[in-house]
């Protein structure tokens, strides 16, 4: 007896954690959304990543009423909803992070789920900088030992919304996907620069 109570608890805390990963593309204009398949661990990581070459982009302008919005979903691949269990904390994390954001990037939740419209997520945000990946771990509690490592999708409840993140405050103003000078703009450059070296060339004779 005391050997299966063991395994259960093993179970559940040594479980691997689980990622769902959605692309951030300049073309989303500033709405990310995320739909994808794991297997559920008792940690789950949302996580948005750009292409090569592209950056995460935000600057509140000094404005105070930025958030960082997301819409969290978990559901059984096929059969809706999970058993209920309870949310402890979320923590939030960017990857190549550059400037001066901040933002609380721990929450503490403990609350039970699930909830047909997913976890809302609206932390305030201020200064500016650029990131190439954001992620959101939701560390779960008091899970049915039966329910780690089936399929879940990243989809808000039954209403097959994918999981959403948006930067932004209430004067239109969002965090939007950029790419780096393209080859081509650095190509012009150099251009420029060869003819305007060969003027200073033509001057001296």
């Amino acid at each position: 007896m005391v050997g299966a109570v063991a395994y259960l608890v093993t179970a559940q805390t040594g479980f691997s954690a689980s990622t769902f990963v959605g692309l951030a593309r300049p073309s989303d204009n500033g709405a990310f959304n995320l739909m994808d398949t794991q297997p559920f661990a008792t940690t789950m990581i949302y996580r948005w990543e750009v292409e090569p070459g592209n950056y995460f982009s935000v600057d509140t302008l000094g404005e105070t009423d930025w958030t960082i919005g997301a819409g969290l979903g978990l559901g059984e691949e096929g059969l809706g909803l999970p058993p209920v269990m309870t949310v402890l904390d979320l923590t939030i994390s960017l990857e190549n992070e550059t400037g001066n954001l901040t933002f609380a990037r721990t929450e503490n939740i403990n609350a039970p789920w699930p909830d047909e419209d997913g976890i809302p997520v609206a932390i305030t945000i201020t200064g500016a900088g650029t990131f190439t990946a954001i992620s959101f771990t939701l560390n779960f509690d008091n899970v049915d030992p039966s329910f780690i490592g089936r399929p879940v999708v990243s989809e808000q409840g039954a209403y097959y919304w994918p999981s959403m993140l948006s930067i932004g405050g209430s004067s239109g103003g969002m965090g939007v996907v950029v790419p780096e000078p393209s080859i081509g703009a650095l190509m012009v450059l150099g251009i420029g620069g060869v003819i305007a070296l060969r003027r200073i060339g033509r001057k001296a004779d």
